[in-house]
């Protein structure tokens, strides 16, 4: 899942990059600058964003495995942040 949205992300920015050379003309160093860091900036986001909701998810998903397995002193944490 975090693969297929980096991918997205990446994608996009380099849509957008390539939309402002079209309309500011050919600044190689410049555009090669701006494509390294929107693709880092893309990481960072999609990380935070993997950390901020899939593995909750994750967690819960195995609590709730466990509970249908019959462990029914399974308990999911609740952190509030």
């Amino acid at each position: 899942m975090t693969f297929r949205f980096h991918r997205r992300l990446i994608f996009w920015n380099i849509v957008v990059l390539l939309f402002v050379l079209f309309i500011d003309g050919p600044s190689f160093p410049l555009s090669l600058l701006a494509l390294s860091v929107g693709v880092l900036l893309t990481l960072l986001v999609s990380y935070a964003l993997k950390v901020r909701v899939a593995m909750p998810l994750s967690d819960l998903s195995s609590a709730i495995r466990k509970i249908g397995d019959g462990d029914l002193t399974q308990r999911v944490p609740i952190t509030v942040k």
